[in-house]
């Protein structure tokens, strides 16, 4: 193939515009005065210390603005806030006009309907071509639960997430029944067999993999994982010793808007009863996931994090509590009980009382599941 002639700025624009971002609004102050931007030049650099960089043109006030303050906070853009982007993407009288706003820790203003913010210091600043680079160590950082807005050749839109796939539906709500069992499951052959893209159904696959519904791999290709209650037994004390451990680094160091984030979760994880009879088993898996998570991250270990999102609990304890109906006399609000206290004992700081709470907790969940297969 012979070589291709040096890209002209047009040609490049055209070919990083196949390269999907997401979305964010750099703010800072100074001077009195607050400044913004939309960017989606920013990358993750570091987890320890935790850094950020982002990129901003040398003729942007919001870029001087950061070069004269030192700061800067980052603003993740959710996915219904395209009118953000725009409006901060454009020369604007007052760009925080009508915007709800909230002072962060550091001076500049956060957008309270962000996804996240992530609130750094700037350690170093770098010019390259057109733009500067500005490195910075994060002060603070804070996320919402939502999907991103997206940014993808010139267009907003949103990130199609594996979950709210239909093909992710279907092939989840069959394994649940019980009908793959046994089943060699091939993204090529469900291609075939249902004329869908398979690069669909393989990205459903992986998910539901991750999610522990599945075992196997792409190579070797899937099969329902095998639920037992020596597995679920096995996961549990393997969760248990992850969030003691988790327990030792994190309660000293949580921040209050972070043991606060924990409470909410906790409450959040009351069964979701659906009528008389049914629990909405998804919803309840889905707020404890989300509560045992935020518990490791406090930790402020990516390592221990891995291990406990490698147990693929989620979807172990969804197969292991059965259908809805055989649930309705297991799940109870002993189990929501059990995160208040844990939360509680981090938000006074007892690391004695959050072991036993989390032991305490782990020994119901287990009875749990023993009712719940008693009763299928």
């Amino acid at each position: 193939m012979a070589a291709s002639a040096e890209p002209t700025a047009q040609t490049f624009r055209d070919v990083i515009g196949r390269f999907a971002t997401g979305v964010t609004v750099v703010t800072t102050h100074h001077d009195g005065h607050d400044y913004g931007m939309t960017a989606s030049a920013v990358s993750s650099l570091s987890l320890q210390p935790p850094m950020l960089l982002v990129c901003i043109n040398v003729a942007s006030p919001t870029g001087d603005a950061v070069h004269r303050s030192r700061m800067f906070t980052i603003n993740v853009l959710a996915e219904g806030q395209a009118n953000l982007a725009q409006r901060f993407a454009t020369s604007h009288a007052d760009k925080f006009e009508g915007v709800s706003t909230a002072r962060g820790t550091l001076g500049a203003l956060t957008l309270t309907g962000a996804l996240a913010s992530i609130e750094c210091r700037v350690v170093e600043d770098v010019a390259a071509g057109t733009h500067r680079i500005f490195i910075g160590e994060v002060a603070h950082a804070e996320a919402r639960e939502g999907a991103p807005l997206a940014y993808f050749r010139g267009e907003f839109g949103q990130l199609e997430l594996s979950r709210q796939d239909p093909v992710y539906a279907v092939l989840r709500e069959r394994i649940l029944s019980g009908e793959l069992d046994g089943v060699e499951l091939a993204a090529a052959t469900f291609a075939t067999d249902t004329g869908l893209p398979a690069g669909r159904i393989d990205r459903a696959l992986t998910q539901l993999a991750r999610e522990g519904l599945l075992a196997g791999d792409p190579v070797r290709g899937y099969r329902v994982a095998p639920v037992t209650p020596s597995a679920i037994t096995d996961a549990l004390d393997a969760r248990c010793a992850i969030e003691l451990g988790a327990a030792e680094l994190g309660i000293a160091r949580a921040t209050p808007a972070e043991l606060e984030d924990l409470r909410t979760l906790a409450d959040r994880t009351e069964p979701p009863i659906a009528d008389s009879h049914a629990v909405d088993i998804d919803g309840y898996a889905a707020a404890n996931t989300a509560f045992h998570e935020a518990l490791v991250s406090l930790a402020g270990s990516p390592t221990l994090l891995r291990a406990y999102r490698g147990l693929s609990l989620p979807g172990i304890l969804v197969r292991g509590l059965g259908d809805t109906g055989s649930s309705a006399g297991t799940l109870t609000s002993a189990l929501a009980e059990d995160h208040r206290v844990i939360a509680r004992a981090y938000a006074a700081r007892d690391l004695i009382a959050a072991r036993r709470a989390i032991v305490e907790h782990t020994e119901r969940t287990k009875a749990t599941h023993a009712a719940a297969a008693g009763s299928g």
